[in-house]
């Protein structure tokens, strides 16, 4: 559930429906710092006038997927793989919209040092090793990845929105795009 409401949030940022805080008179830095992740304003750091703002919105939500990517495991992977699977698909579906040098930020800051530390806390057993030199390796599971997700206005994604407002009563709003994925 908890996945679903940041996929919300996403589509709410998006939406344009919350905005990231005004930049005062004296400057943009007024409003934005990369200290302290826990106080108002934290965003990506290096990141322009206008970008830096946007990111405000976006660095909790991400941050968090990537906190749910990296959590130690207990047996499987549920909350691992699940929080993967949010993440690209809130990533696929409103992505598009950051700069290079948000993505550039998003990566080096968040997802990359995630999927470090989930490698490094690892501590499944090897199932086979296909070669003892380092120059081969076995990349299966490369050929074999999550199909994109579908366009937004797929008649698909439409019935599962229907039929999830037609089963809450008190659903008030259509599921937004990432939402439904």
């Amino acid at each position: 559930r908890a996945l679903i409401h940041l996929a919300c949030y996403a589509d709410v940022i998006q939406s344009g429906r919350v905005l990231p805080p005004p930049v005062a008179q004296d400057g943009w830095h007024s409003v934005c710092q990369t200290r302290d992740r826990h106080a108002a304003g934290y965003t990506y750091q290096g990141l322009a006038e206008g970008e830096a703002e946007t990111m405000i919105l976006w660095r909790p939500l991400i941050d968090g997927l990537c906190a749910g990517i990296s959590t130690p495991r207990n047996g499987d992977c549920t909350i691992q793989r699940a929080s993967a699977v949010s993440l690209r698909g809130v990533l696929l579906r409103h992505g598009q919209n950051f700069s290079p040098q948000q993505w550039v930020a998003v990566l080096g800051s968040s997802i990359l040092p995630a999927l470090q530390k989930a490698a490094e806390r690892d501590r499944t057993k090897v199932s086979k090793i296909t070669s003892e030199s380092p120059t081969v390796s076995s990349l299966d599971f490369l050929l074999t990845s999550l199909p994109l997700p579908p366009v937004e206005n797929d008649e698909t994604l439409r019935n599962i929105a229907e039929q999830a407002q037609y089963e809450d009563i008190s659903a008030s709003r259509h599921p937004g795009s990432a939402e439904t994925l």
